[in-house]
């Protein structure tokens, strides 16, 4: 069962539902946000139950828009490691510099990740 709830304009905050299927926002033509019953989440999944789930994004269910296990599509997305970057982060004056490896991601390409514009 899924948590999400609906989605909100990142600009002016304008609710849209959760069974269309959009791309931006119908107002503002802005990115949109999901939102989620967190509550309901917190209720519903402990830490522990995560451990024995697929190595993939859809580890977290709950909060992927699929209601039903045949609606789910994956290329084996996620689990993207996170790489320590000791030499940059000494030439930066940091201490605990990482740098997220996304050339796992079946595209090879950082753009599957999405972005929220500002």
């Amino acid at each position: 069962m899924s948590f999400f709830t609906h989605l909100d304009c990142s600009r002016c905050g304008a609710r849209h539902g959760r069974d269309a299927l959009h791309n931006l926002s119908l107002c503002c033509s802005a990115p949109l946000l999901a939102r989620y019953d967190l509550e309901g989440v917190r209720k519903a999944v402990r830490r522990e139950d995560l451990a024995g789930r697929r190595p993939d994004m859809w580890r977290y269910a709950e909060v992927m828009p699929a209601d039903r296990p045949e609606e789910v599509v994956s290329l084996g997305e996620g689990f993207t490691p996170l790489l320590r970057a000791d030499r940059l982060g000494a030439l930066a004056g940091l201490r605990n510099l990482f740098i997220k490896d996304e050339s796992p991601n079946p595209t090879g390409s950082f753009k599957a990740r999405g972005c929220r514009r500002r």
